[in-house]
Formats: structure tokens, C-alpha cells, sequence
């Protein structure tokens, strides 16, 4: 229990921030709404951003980048295929689309969270685990998946935003 009270104390104030910007977006993709193509995009840039930067705080190989390509295509590949079939509605104008509602950007965006927080966790406890190639590799993997999971859904939204502004 001591281990849990000690990582909430020790946890910056900016992942607090950044687990209710996390909420309050999943709570509002679980209504239909209107959104713009800015907007859905912040969320993958962020998650983006972090996985760059964890990436980079490792020791760079070949076989480690190699993983990590692979497994970003095959996430951005799932994402894709979640919502190619999602039915959406383009309002061309101004870049923006009608989205159904689903609990599952908040869940995954959760899942997401809670695995970054683990392994960052779990190496700031034990910093010798990046000589640990398995850890290393785990890390890379789940990053890679999980974070070209929402540039694929971005991209497969603008993809069918684009045909269907061009179509009207």
C-alpha cells in the first residue's frame, strides 16, 4: 500500500492533468457529436509526442527501431480498420464530421494511459531495465501499437472525410 500512496505523491502534475483531459474526452466520444479534424487529431498527437520522446530516451538499434516501425504499422493498421466502417457524416467547410458515440476511445485511451504509466513506473524503480532487452522491447512494442493505434483512426477518418467532401 506504502508503494501505491508513494507513486500517487511522486507522479508530476502533469500526468494528473493529463489523465482528466483523458477522461473528459473519452466521456464526450461516448455521445454522437460533431467534431473537427483539428480536434480528434490532439489526442494522437499527443500520445505521439510522449511515445517519441520515451523512444528516444533509449538506446537506439537497429532491431529496436525495426520493432518499433513494425509494430506502428500494424497499429495504425487496426485503428484503421476499427472505425473504416464507422458511419460518419462530413460537413466540408470547415474540416468538420459527425461521429457516433462510443466508450471505446475512452477505454483504450485509459488502457493506453495505464500501460505508459507502468512501464515508465516500473523504470524510473528499477532504471537498469533498459540494459533488460525484453523489458526494452516490450515497452517499444506496446508503445508502437497503442500510439499509431489513434494516427491510424485519424487517418482513416480523413481519408473517408476526404471522399465523401469530394463525392457531395
Amino acid at each position: 500500500m506504502q508503494t501505491i500512496w508513494l507513486a500517487i505523491i511522486y507522479t508530476p502534475w502533469w500526468v494528473y492533468a493529463l489523465l482528466i483531459a483523458l477522461i473528459i474526452n473519452g466521456l464526450q466520444s461516448t455521445r454522437t457529436r460533431v467534431v473537427s479534424l483539428f480536434k480528434l487529431s490532439i489526442l494522437p498527437g499527443i500520445f505521439s509526442f510522449l511515445t517519441l520522446q520515451s523512444l528516444f530516451s533509449l538506446p537506439l538499434t537497429g532491431p529496436l527501431v525495426s520493432l518499433f516501425m513494425l509494430s506502428a504499422f500494424c497499429g495504425g493498421l487496426i485503428g484503421w480498420r476499427q472505425v473504416q466502417r464507422v458511419p460518419i457524416r462530413a460537413i466540408p467547410p470547415r474540416f468538420l464530421i459527425e461521429i457516433p458515440g462510443s466508450w471505446k476511445p475512452l477505454l483504450i485511451s485509459l488502457f493506453i494511459f495505464s500501460m505508459k504509466y507502468g512501464f515508465g513506473y516500473v523504470l524510473h524503480q528499477n532504471p537498469s531495465l533498459v540494459e533488460n532487452n525484453v523489458f526494452v522491447y516490450s515497452m517499444t512494442t506496446s508503445s508502437g501499437l497503442c500510439t499509431s493505434f489513434f494516427v491510424g483512426r485519424i487517418l482513416c477518418y480523413f481519408n473517408r472525410y476526404m471522399q465523401i467532401a469530394f463525392a457531395q
